[in-house]
């Protein structure tokens, strides 16, 4: 296999990635330090990567050279399957705030297995899939304590971004929603009632809370996104 059949597997791997929603050129140009257009203009065959930007898009996510050589044997389509993504951890105001997230405003990483997030189904607007995805934000013991015992204290949580909406993601379970509360995120089971959003939790010792909508406002305005997995903190 030649330099060029291998920058072709990286170029089809890349768009394999983001035609399953777990990257996107915005996010790549970020990591790699790279304008979008020069992502677009390999994403679509039009200019070539040198060897030094081959390796930034490597190391940005995390692929070797085994990876691209050859057809997949049974033991790198497992070590494939394995592969992990590496969310970004972020304050309660960055990830209601910040659609794409600046390297500055990265507290952490929390790296998860690549297949978890491959079923994930989306349901946003056309404008909110140009936010970055994935984010992860740790709770504190008050806004654990509303939604106990289903989220531990001082979990740290991982948010779909690309699920703005009040519909529960499996029919005959609640899902919990992250919701824009002034500065903060709320964590709560959601429903809609007229103009207002109803915070439900799961802990019966805290008050249900009700957030009017302006007529400028939809649902997804305040829907920050689903809570799909928790890591709980040791």
């Amino acid at each position: 296999m030649n330099f060029t059949q291998l920058h072709e597997r990286l170029r089809l791997e890349i768009l394999r990635r983001i035609e399953r929603d777990v990257l996107t050129p915005s996010i790549l140009a970020r990591q790699t330090g790279f304008v979008p257009a020069h992502i677009s203009n390999f994403l679509s065959r039009k200019r070539m990567l040198s060897l030094a930007a081959l390796d930034k898009v490597l190391l940005a996510q995390d692929i070797t050279i085994a990876d691209l050589l050859g057809p997949p044997t049974s033991a790198s389509r497992e070590s494939t399957r394995h592969r992990y993504y590496s969310i970004p951890l972020v304050t309660n105001s960055t990830a209601i705030n910040s659609p794409l997230i600046p390297a500055n405003l990265i507290l952490d990483v929390v790296r998860i297995k690549s297949a978890v997030l491959k079923e994930l189904r989306q349901k946003c607007s056309v404008k909110r899939r140009e936010w970055e995805r994935f984010v992860a934000v740790r709770i504190t013991t008050e806004q654990a304590e509303s939604m106990h015992p289903i989220l531990p204290t001082n979990a740290t949580l991982l948010i779909d971004r690309h699920y703005s909406s009040v519909a529960d993601y499996v029919r005959g379970r609640r899902s919990i929603h992250a919701v824009r509360f002034g500065s903060i995120l709320r964590f709560r089971y959601v429903e809609l009632a007229r103009a207002r959003l109803i915070l439900r939790p799961h802990n019966l010792a805290f008050p249900i809370e009700l957030i009017e909508l302006n007529s400028a406002q939809t649902p997804a305005d305040l829907l920050i996104g689903r809570v799909f997995h928790y890591h709980a903190d040791t």
